[in-house]
């Protein structure tokens, strides 16, 4: 097992084995995130030129989880060792649980990351359930780290009999013989740093034949499932882990039994003779069906509310991926820790905000605004300018794109960056154009109209591929030798519930309008300028709509009750609703060739198309 550091010195070794028939095992036993620094990378590239050259290299794991990642994130072959365990205990007969307290244990130094706190709090559960004469419970908290001290201090003085707190480290003889009066074996570790990384309490208590209580979606439970002998639980939830303590205790007579059958066969792949033929002859290959390992780069801020058309449309992907990945990673433009939902973990970087306090990118912006630059339209090269000069943002990407299988980009502000990480590491990518940002430059300079396009387009042609949201955009973009599939977004008709024949009063109630029958133009969409801008159109014509109107974006607008509509008008307000979810691409045209005509009814009927 080596460390950062080591790895960078035995990779300089590595350019000198050349002419050497010796070869060089690396075994790496920590998670990738510990190796994340300048000098691994460094490491890892002088490996892999090594290895091209046909310097005998191999690097291994004893996890193959751990393989599969240090796979993706250096391009090089990762076997996966047995794990060599000495067989102090062995499997005994399997005991009965009838007319007494099983024996949970908690074994080694105490460190947070090993769940302690959670199962101080499984025995207070169980304490008033009424539950806790069930068990009795053994826990080592010798050691512990500093932020555990007061909360050993405090659960010792509540003074559960049931529970005995070993404070001192144990010798050999004292540890194998509190596994060896072990029931059941308690490793609620925390997936954040245990979700690939093995471990040795796990392993002497399958070769013991214990069953095991451990975090669901780990190394862990990969070896508790394909045994039988425990039970898992969600990641630091207490009451699930009490749930899966009373569930073992149950049925303890079957796990127990499973644990004992599959110990044999457990100490018969990992101990000393397997790890040194495996060494010494290469480890057996292991299955390759892997699932697919994704990252989503969205450049707003609103991915987890789910607030705007764009977050809709990228959490629709996102679930989409779900479904078959192993994990899916999005980083997004605001501020917040990490959050994982199921195989889903949402990081974030306050990309536009560093930007903003960054005093030359604050003068650039006064210059634009001095240029004519309106309404804030200068935001698109903002992003892609703010993207560009943060080096922070780089780094993440680049680390994103290495440790996934295929990204997925929306909108071409960060391609740039996304484009040199793939290259450095093969990955392929994909950038959705969710619009024509330059379209979106209508009262500022051409200049900016111009530039906007200069840099979208630059983003776009750099993807391995390109989806638009509507045929016309991908027909544009075709044009301007950007190559473009229209993938259009579709309603998840799933998640849609029945709505009554007469939806009128439905409608009615939920806007705040009066029961009545005048007819009733809807106009739905967000927030975004050109809704805003295409529902105050809509206001200006409601005079001579002769109709009521409801207008909403994130709340209804107020209503409007002229006098009944002409026979003409009834005949349209009668069909079905006119519904924009966002204006098309011929709204602003018809708009400006009706507002020529000078008429207002004109005006509407340039505009208005059923849906």
């Amino acid at each position: 097992m080596i460390t950062r550091r080591q790895f960078f010195g035995f990779a300089r070794y590595a350019e000198r084995m050349a002419a050497r028939r010796a070869q060089l095992v690396l075994l790496l036993r920590y998670e990738p995130a510990h190796y994340d620094h300048p000098l691994s990378d460094e490491a890892a590239k002088r490996l892999q030129a090594a290895f091209s050259r046909g310097v005998r290299i191999r690097l291994a794991s004893d996890s193959a989880r751990l393989a599969d990642q240090f796979e993706r994130l250096y391009g090089l072959p990762v076997e996966v060792l047995p794990i060599p365990h000495t067989g102090r205990l062995t499997a005994t007969a399997v005991p009965s649980a009838e007319g007494r307290p099983l024996h949970v244990v908690s074994l080694g130094n105490a460190r947070d990351e090993k769940g302690l706190l959670d199962l101080f709090d499984v025995v207070r559960i169980l304490h008033l359930r009424g539950d806790l004469d069930r068990f009795r419970f053994s826990f080592q908290v010798n050691d512990p780290t500093p932020l555990l001290v007061p909360a050993i201090t405090q659960f010792a003085a509540e003074r559960h009999a049931a529970v005995r707190l070993i404070h001192a480290p144990l010798e050999s003889e004292a540890y194998y013989g509190l596994l060896q009066d072990a029931d059941i074996v308690a490793l609620p570790y925390w997936r954040s740093i245990y979700e690939a990384r093995t471990s040795g309490v796990l392993l002497e208590a399958l070769a013991a034949a214990k069953p095991v209580i451990c975090t669901a979606d780990t190394w862990m439970s990969d070896q508790v499932e394909a045994t039988g002998a425990g039970r898992v639980a969600p990641d630091r939830n207490p009451t699930a882990l009490a749930l899966a303590l009373m569930e073992c205790a149950r049925d303890y007579e079957r796990h127990a039994a499973q644990a004992a059958a599959a110990a044999g066969s457990w100490v018969a792949t990992h101990n000393p003779q397997s790890f040194a033929a495996a060494l010494i002859n290469g480890a057996a290959a292991r299955p390759r069906a892997r699932k697919l390992h994704a990252a989503v780069l969205y450049p707003w801020g609103d991915g987890l509310q789910r607030s705007s058309g764009a977050s809709q449309r990228v959490n629709s992907l996102i679930d989409l991926l779900a479904e078959t990945a192993a994990e899916v990673r999005v980083l997004q433009d605001t501020r917040h820790p990490p959050v994982r939902r199921g195989n889903v973990v949402w990081e974030a970087t306050p990309v536009l905000e560093r930007a903003s306090a960054d005093p030359a990118r604050q003068a650039q912006a006064r210059r634009w605004a001095a240029l004519g630059v309106k309404n804030d339209e200068d935001i698109y090269l903002r992003l892609a300018d703010a993207a560009a000069h943060d080096a922070g943002l780089a780094a993440r990407i680049d680390h994103l794109v290495r440790s996934s299988d295929i990204v997925f980009v929306e909108y071409p502000f960060w391609a740039p960056l996304v484009a040199a990480a793939a290259r450095r590491h093969g990955r392929p990518w994909v950038v959705t154009a969710h619009d024509i940002l330059s379209d979106q430059v209508k009262r500022s300079p051409a200049w900016l109209r111009w530039a906007t396009r200069r840099m979208e387009l630059a983003g776009l042609r750099a993807a391995d591929h390109v989806a638009t949201l509507s045929v016309e955009d991908a027909q544009r973009l075709t044009a301007w030798g950007v190559p473009a599939e229209p993938i259009e977004v579709g309603l998840d008709t799933a998640a849609m519930r029945p709505l009554p024949a007469d939806v009128r009063p439905l409608v009615d109630a939920l806007c705040g309008l009066p029961a009545d029958d005048l007819p009733l133009l809807l106009f739905v969409g967000s927030r975004y300028g050109p809704n805003q801008r295409a529902a105050e159109a809509l206001r200006a014509m409601a005079p001579s709509l002769r109709a009521r109107r409801a207008l909403s974006w994130s709340a209804p607008a107020p209503s409007l009750r002229p006098a009944a509509p002409s026979p003409r008008w009834a005949r349209w307000m009668n069909s079905p609703c006119g519904c924009f979810t966002r204006p098309p691409p011929w709204f602003w045209r018809r708009w400006r060739r009706a507002r020529a005509l000078r008429s207002r009814r004109s005006t509407l009927w340039a505009l208005a198309r059923p849906c």
